[in-house]
Formats: C-alpha cells, sequence, structure tokens
C-alpha cells in the first residue's frame, strides 16, 4: 500500500513538471530574437489575466531591448540630461514598449493557479521598424527646426523656442548617439543643431524682476505678485519685449506657495503670484525661469525635461527679506505666590511660536496674536512633615484682530512633595514639564502651524 502511495505522488510530481511546457521551465534564448514572458496568478489579476500576463510579456520584451543598448548611448544621453543610467534606461524601456509592433505571440500555458504567455520580437525586424521611425521623425524634427528659424529672424522668440523644442522632442529618443540628415546639400548633425538653438536663442533673454527685494511675512495669506519683464536683444542691439513666454517661478531657498507658471503678455511684462511663505528662514529666493517643458506639445517626458531645464536661460531673482507674523507672550510663573525665578514654561512656549515662523515682540500693540501663559504652584497640605504643592498652568492664544480664541489649553493639579514649600513648588513644575512639552506644545503647534 505505501508502495502504490509514492507511486502515485511520484507520477503527480512528473505530471505537473513535464505538464509545463520548456519556455515556462527555462527561459529560452535565441540570437534572432527578442523574447517577452509574462506570468499572472489568476487570483490576483482576476478576469484581466490575459491581458496583465500580455503586458507583462511586452514589458519583459522591452527590458531585453533596452539591455542591449550601449553603455556609450547611456552615458552620451546622461551627459545631455543628467539623469541617471537606471532612469534613462527606464525612459527606454517606456519608449521601446509603446512602440512595439510586428511582435508575434508564440504560445500560452496555464494550470489552475496560473497563466503563462510567451512572445517574441525578430531583431532583424525591430530594427529595421526602428529606423524607419527614426528617418520619420528625423523629417518631422528638421521641418520644425527651419520653421523656429525663420520665427526667430521674425523676431517672434516664443514661437521660435516651441518650435526648436517640438523638433527636440522628436528626437529625443536618440539625444545619445546623434541624428545626421541632409540639408542644403551637407549633413548636420540634427540633435545638436536643434539644442544649440535653443541654447543661443536663450542666450539673448533676460528676465528682469520689477522689484528684485522684497519684504514678506511668513505664515499668513500675501497676495503678493513677483513681476518680471521678458527682453531679448535685437540684433541691432536693441531690448525687445518677448511675448507669449512661459515661465515657471520656484523657491530655490526657503519654502512657500507660489503660482508655478505664467506667460507674459505683448510688453514681455509677467508675474508669480507668492500666496504664502512657510519657514521663518530670513533671506529666501524665488527665481522665474523660461519653463520650456510647457513648449512640448503633449506631456514631456522626463528624459525630455531634464535635457531642457540642463539648458542655461536667463532668470529673474526674487530676494525676499522674511519676518514672522508677530505675537505677543504674557507669561507669568509662580512658586508660593513669588514669581519664579527661572520660568520653566516661558522658554519652551517661546521656542514653539519660533519654530511655527513667529517673531515675538515685546509690545501688545501691533501683535497679530497673543498668548497667555498663567501657571501658578499652591501649598495643598502637609504630609508626615513634608509640604505637598499643586501646580495649574494655562495657555490661551488669541487673534488680536477678531477676539477669537484660537487655542486653549490647562495642566491641573500636578503634584510636587519636598520637606520645603518652594522646593516641592519646583518640583510639581518639575513634574508638568514633560506633559507640558510632551502634549500641551505639540497640540499648540498642530492647531497653529501653517
Amino acid at each position: 500500500m505505501l508502495a502504490l502511495i509514492l507511486f502515485l505522488a511520484a507520477a503527480s510530481d512528473a505530471s505537473a513538471l513535464f505538464g509545463k511546457p520548456g519556455w515556462v521551465r527555462k527561459r529560452p534564448v535565441n540570437a534572432k530574437y527578442y523574447i517577452g514572458i509574462g506570468m499572472v496568478r489568476k487570483a490576483d489579476a482576476g478576469a484581466s489575466f490575459a491581458q496583465e500576463a500580455k503586458n507583462k510579456a511586452l514589458a519583459d520584451l522591452s527590458s531585453e531591448i533596452s539591455i542591449t543598448v550601449s553603455g556609450e548611448f547611456v552615458d552620451k544621453t546622461a551627459e545631455r540630461s543628467g539623469l541617471s543610467e537606471e532612469d534613462i534606461r527606464s525612459e527606454i524601456r517606456a519608449e521601446t514598449q509603446a512602440e512595439l509592433e510586428a511582435y508575434d505571440a508564440v504560445d500560452s500555458w496555464q494550470n489552475a493557479a496560473e497563466y503563462w504567455v510567451y512572445y517574441r520580437l525578430d531583431k532583424a525586424e525591430y530594427e529595421k521598424a526602428r529606423q524607419r521611425r527614426k528617418e520619420t521623425r528625423s523629417r518631422a524634427a528638421l521641418d520644425l527646426w527651419e520653421k523656429g528659424l525663420k520665427s526667430e529672424a521674425e523676431g517672434d522668440a516664443a514661437t521660435a523656442l516651441g518650435l526648436y523644442v517640438q523638433a527636440l522632442a522628436q528626437v529625443e529618443p536618440y539625444l545619445g548617439e546623434g541624428v545626421e540628415i541632409q540639408r542644403e546639400g551637407r549633413n548636420i548633425v540634427l540633435t545638436g543643431e536643434v539644442t544649440g538653438a535653443i541654447q543661443s536663442l536663450l542666450g539673448t533673454l533676460q528676465l528682469t524682476p520689477a522689484a528684485p527685494r522684497l519684504k514678506a511675512m511668513s505664515g499668513q495669506s500675501l497676495g503678493l505678485d513677483l513681476a518680471f519683464t521678458a527682453l531679448r536683444k535685437g540684433s541691432d542691439g536693441k531690448a525687445l519685449p518677448v511675448s507669449g513666454l512661459p515661465v515657471a517661478c520656484a523657491f530655490v531657498r526657503g519654502t512657500g506657495t507660489v503660482a508655478r507658471v505664467t506667460r507674459t503678455d505683448a510688453a514681455g511684462a509677467g508675474a508669480c503670484r507668492l500666496a504664502r511663505i512657510d519657514t521663518a528662514e530670513k533671506v529666501q529666493v524665488v527665481l522665474a525661469r523660461p519653463d520650456l517643458a510647457r513648449l512640448a506639445a503633449g506631456e514631456p517626458s522626463k528624459l525630455l525635461r531634464e535635457t531642457l531645464r540642463k539648458l542655461s536661460g536667463g532668470a529673474a531673482r526674487f530676494e525676499l527679506e522674511v519676518s514672522g507674523r508677530p505675537v505677543f507672550l504674557d507669561a507669568s510663573e509662580t512658586n508660593m505666590g513669588e514669581k519664579v525665578a527661572t520660568p520653566q514654561f516661558e522658554t519652551p512656549l517661546e521656542e514653539a511660536f519660533l519654530g511655527l515662523g513667529f517673531a515675538v515682540v515685546e509690545a501688545r500693540a501691533g501683535a497679530e496674536l497673543v498668548a497667555v501663559l498663567r501657571a501658578s504652584a499652591r501649598k495643598e497640605s502637609d504630609f508626615h512633615g513634608m509640604c505637598i504643592a499643586m501646580l495649574d498652568a494655562t495657555i490661551t492664544v488669541k487673534d488680536s484682530s477678531a477676539g477669537t480664541e484660537l487655542y486653549r489649553t490647562a495642566l491641573q493639579n500636578v503634584r510636587g512633595m519636598q520637606f520645603d514649600c518652594l522646593k516641592a513648588g519646583l518640583k510639581a513644575y518639575e513634574n508638568a514639564l514633560p506633559a507640558f512639552k510632551g502634549e500641551a506644545l505639540p497640540a499648540l503647534i498642530q492647531k497653529l502651524k501653517p
């Protein structure tokens, strides 16, 4: 009987093993084809398991193609864009998968739990298709570049930049190898010509801030316009306005909320709206720069965005002199009716406000907020010759202009015990400090933070 059971078990294992085709058991290698294998667990994929397996197989096929891309191509692309090798190969895989065609479904296999699919792509046919795409895109890029040259000659800098960017987008997949094409009887490297045209035109542009230094307050709504003018040096040396230029604004020092993009008007004027400054850093900087990625037709790839970002262009620099919102701190800490020589709560409360970007001021007049701290330790009773003290403390924060209470908390009956009542009171302060720092102040910060 035991021998029969062992025989049946062995037969079952053999059936499971030999029921799988060879390409499932071991990935095939074929010098003529790129291979893509996809597998999904049916329980995870649901009714769409076949489509998910196909998607995985095509992604696997694209990954195999990307591995064949030379290190020299990757290095040159990295030099132009600043992206890492991993990012570049990821972009190549995505681009390859989007353009896959003429692949063949070779086989599929499934059991109760899994579904497998096998695709392949003829390497020679893939290379022919790639060359056809390259030629088509190169011709389109050449046409866009030539139109850009015409627009630039006519003084329309924004349109010229847009055409150059769209030309670069056409040949983006070939940045690492260059694109040679014939123009007017001679060979040119189109990728170099297009990037050179962008850099040359940007070199004639300058964004000038209307007010390079501004004062602003952190932690409140601002609605401050960072105004600038985009000008271009003409062939006669005169400054000409650049209209329709997309401009992006961003903090390069400090943090806050600023409208990221705008376009210049007919006079070359534009502005980004600074809505808020979040931190109390005394000097913060916002730059307004030509936003070349906005000139691309459609959503630009990461590779194109980073390549454009590396191309230089004149920026308007806004230096913000930041002050905190004024808060007046009215603090009183007593022990047995006497003022505490070394306040326990006032300093951490002040530090909490400073950390939120507020400026603690000496006078109540003009303060946006008023924080009132009251803490007192009193004698509660005696116990076997020892003094028992109890401490109560409250914090309230009010908006000065509206008179509304923004925050309130209290600590009550925190005990301290020593032979001397003054020392017992100080002990009560010491015992209350962990709750003050660990509960009251974090709640205050959460309530008032930007």
